[in-house]
């Protein structure tokens, strides 16, 4: 499938060939990413609540966070704006025999839109939550379908870890089979708005000879801890904890950018 797809390679960004191509080495990239700790992670968290069936993820991408929480017997609703990640997904919980994960090609905003399901936790992973440009806004709309005391569960950039140790100039490499892909990123802080911009520039090699280049840029938010609180509690949620990414029952550390964040939602407003 790569083959084909560099055949017809676009360099925008935006573009549908883009996006087929993007979710399809998405899993490559990431195939590395200790997805079974995370997990094992988010059901520890999950526990703050009784009896959790119903999970709502927001920027669910290729699934695999929610191919193993199904396998622990929650029923999913995964929502992603890409639809060629969701077509990705769907392949895969397709081949792998999964009944209770739905999917919908979805902006998380609106979902109240097309569904008034209302859900005992909300996960956001893989710093979703950076991505989202009016935070207030999302949880004013996206409680709409939560029931009160539901959880919510996700991780971000925090501040502390930023300014101890800034963006730096990375270089990766990922095979597949007689493919290389090579991504140099380099990102720069947007102090301002408090936020990274990452540019990456991905080279594709095919038995060792170059194919192609494409340029992707991500704008991605970090948060002071003491602003977030006050952000979920404008919105009727209660801090349970905020936790390092790597240990559990540790505080955010200065040395990591990763946090977790578990909220409770107290219910809407009279």
């Amino acid at each position: 499938m790569f083959a084909r797809l560099l055949k017809r390679f676009s360099m925008n960004t935006n573009d549908q060939t883009f996006q087929k191509f993007y979710s399809t080495y998405y899993d490559l990239v990431y195939k590395n990413k200790n997805y079974t700790f995370e997990c094992k992670r988010i059901e520890s968290f999950l526990r703050y609540k009784e009896d959790v069936k119903h999970l709502l993820e927001i920027g669910c991408g290729t699934c695999s966070h929610s191919i193993l929480l199904s396998k622990k017997g929650f029923n999913i609703l995964g929502i992603d704006n890409s639809s060629e990640m969701i077509k990705v997904a769907k392949e895969k919980i397709k081949r792998k025999k999964i009944n209770n994960i739905t999917l919908l090609n979805q902006e998380a905003e609106k979902l109240f839109t097309v569904t008034k399901k209302k859900f005992d936790a909300l996960l956001l992973l893989f710093n979703v939550i950076g991505y989202i440009k009016d935070l207030d806004l999302f949880l004013f709309n996206i409680k709409r379908n939560l029931k009160k005391n539901s959880l919510l569960i996700f991780d971000f950039w925090h501040e502390d870890g930023i300014k101890h140790a800034g963006p730096k100039k990375e270089i990766k490499k990922f095979n597949l089979r007689e493919l290389e892909l090579q991504r140099n990123s380099f990102g720069r802080k947007i102090i301002k708005d408090h936020a990274i911009k990452i540019d990456i520039e991905t080279s594709i090699f095919k038995r060792r000879k170059f194919v192609k280049r494409f340029s992707e840029v991500h704008i991605v938010k970090y948060f002071n801890l003491n602003n977030l609180k006050e952000i979920m509690e404008k919105n009727n949620f209660e801090l349970i904890k905020f936790e390092d990414f790597n240990e559990e029952n540790i505080l955010p550390k200065k040395d990591s950018w990763n946090s977790y964040c578990v909220a409770r939602f107290l219910g809407l407003k009279n």
